[in-house]
């Protein structure tokens, strides 16, 4: 049996498992629940001649498991709720297994270990996409979980799981979180209340409003044009903290609350490149950027990144306590004067030059800018690209700062540089 309803969804999602070299051919035979035969979404799944399960509108209490290659596909986000009956996960992957979970809400599926809401096993697959997991609880993952495994999530809400909302940890197999276009917020977690995976590609996502004791994004890999704001940590180091490879660029933290430092903390090799660090609050350590993590060759490139108007008793805008910072045409500016960077250990702050600081405790050298007093920065605001930024003021010291050709060839927003007669020092380049 086929339904048109369905059909356009299916196309799509089989040709992404080709793509992704994880099926053979087009997914072709559609099963409908409720329908003859299928009375429960689990009974479609048990008939291996159902190779897409088109789920109609309504509240489905189940608890799924999926053992086998699928496509599961509610009619609407909205209105197509499988719900766990607080019992077991509402979606268990089995291990080894590719499924596609698309359009429907998965909801009050409890865990006492990992994954709440979607739970995918040792060497497992699943890509979810345009599907809200939210109200789940689980030790790890609320929202959903892949051990040694693989998590897409694409398109798709992922909101107040209690055991954050995505967990893709350290394993002894394959382990990849790839987060596109969706929002990770009001999730809570004594660990990592939003993300946390050792192997991440994160991109045009927002990671809001969540609260835990270690993080909200914890993370190795790739964060792009992306948004970690309005996070509170309870007693964890920061709220993104990078734990052995990382980047983040084209992206914004702030108005975020940690124990040690309110924005950025690292842990290994860090780079931050055209970037937003801002309006954070570190309540024992540093407000914006801090390294302090112990461990080997801990380094941090900022390079064309504005961090700005963040607070800490030691150090508004950088502290350094193992390792090196270096900076290259950022901006770096605090709200107390001689309290912009803090260095208590480690190599401290290297400036590549064409760096612009308010104060004089950035260790900046000659070729940046330094004791300029005001940066000339207008607040945090929507100035197009897929972030906000800092707009650079008619006055502010750091247009056309930058001396050479070591500009980036766009700003965060996106917007080509230079626009005047040489690069902008930090993320924005005025238009």
């Amino acid at each position: 049996m086929t339904n048109r309803r369905y059909a356009n969804r299916a196309i799509a999602l089989s040709m992404l498992a080709a793509g992704l070299g994880l099926a053979q051919g087009a997914l072709a035979f559609t099963c409908e629940v409720p329908g003859v035969g299928y009375p429960t979404i689990q009974s479609a799944l048990d008939d291996a001649d159902c190779e897409i399960i088109g789920v109609a509108n309504g509240t489905y209490t189940e608890n799924l498991t999926i053992a086998r290659g699928v496509v599961l596909t509610g009619s609407s986000r909205s209105r197509t709720i499988i719900d766990g009956g607080g019992l077991a996960p509402v979606i268990r992957v089995e291990g080894g297994n590719v499924a596609f979970i698309d359009n429907l809400t998965a909801t009050n599926g409890f865990n006492d270990v990992d994954g709440g809401g979607v739970d995918v096993g040792s060497q497992g697959v699943a890509v979810l996409n345009n599907v809200r997991l939210t109200g789940n609880v689980a030790r790890a993952g609320g929202g959903a979980y892949a051990g040694s495994a693989t998590l897409y999530v694409t398109d798709s809400l992922v909101d107040n799981n209690v055991g954050g909302g995505l967990s893709v940890p350290v394993g002894s197999g394959a382990n990849l979180l790839v987060v596109r276009n969706t929002a990770v917020i009001n999730n809570t977690d004594s660990s990592p209340a939003a993300v946390f995976a050792d192997n991440l590609s994160m991109l045009d996502s927002i990671v809001s409003g969540n609260q835990g004791d270690d993080g909200v994004l914890f993370f190795e890999g790739v964060v792009e044009r992306s948004e970690v704001s309005n996070n509170l940590i309870d007693s964890g180091l920061c709220a993104v903290r990078s734990f052995r490879d990382g980047t983040i660029r084209f992206s914004t933290v702030a108005h975020n609350v940690a124990r040690i430092t309110g924005g950025v903390c690292n842990g290994g090799r860090l780079t931050i490149a055209n970037s937003t660090i801002t309006n954070n609050t570190g309540l024992q350590e540093g407000g914006g950027l801090g390294q302090t993590v112990p461990g080997a060759e801990i380094v941090t490139s900022v390079q064309f990144s504005t961090i700005a108007d963040n607070e800490g008793p030691l150090g508004d805008a950088i502290t350094v306590a193992v390792g090196r910072i270096v900076l290259q045409g950022s901006i770096v500016a605090g709200t107390t004067p001689g309290e912009v960077c803090r260095s208590i250990g480690g190599s401290g702050i290297v400036s590549l030059g064409d760096n612009v600081g308010t104060d004089d405790s950035c260790s900046l050298m000659q070729g940046d800018l330094e004791n300029v007093g005001d940066a000339g920065l207008a607040a945090l605001g929507d100035n197009g690209g897929p972030t906000p930024t800092r707009a650079l003021l008619a006055d502010s010291p750091a247009l056309d700062s930058v001396v050479g050709d070591t500009c980036p060839a766009r700003d965060q927003r996106g917007v080509v540089r230079p626009q005047g007669e040489a690069c902008d020092a930090g993320a924005y380049e005025a238009d």
